[in-house]
């Protein structure tokens, strides 16, 4: 008897979260187009990545997030056509470059 009490006691609670979340809530975000630059592609998910990675995750206030927005995008269509004109240039980087690169980007900020 005790079973079928936890068994109902279960259905019910599920049941009930079923009821308050909706398909909208419950679907998973699909990133948009943002940019297309040639044929590369940026999302809104490549968008508010590089926002948390920019902010360490910290909530922005709306006007500061929508300035943050556009700062990402203009940043994200810069490096796209920098990274296609490097490619038709058949310029590469070696990954000791891009390190290093990078750690003198972080003691910059």
């Amino acid at each position: 008897m005790r079973d079928i009490k936890c068994i109902v006691f279960g259905l019910t609670i599920l049941a009930i979260f079923g009821f308050f979340i909706s398909p909208a809530d419950a679907a998973p975000h699909r990133a948009q187009i943002a940019a297309v630059v040639n044929d590369e592609i940026i999302t809104t998910s490549d968008i508010e990545t590089r926002i948390l990675l920019n902010t360490g995750g910290r909530p922005l206030a709306r006007a500061d997030r929508q300035a943050a927005t556009t700062a990402v995008l203009d940043e994200l269509i810069n490096e796209s056509i920098q990274r296609q004109e490097a490619d038709s240039l058949n310029i590469a980087a070696s990954a000791a470059i891009i390190a290093f690169e990078a750690a003198r980007q972080r003691l910059a900020r």
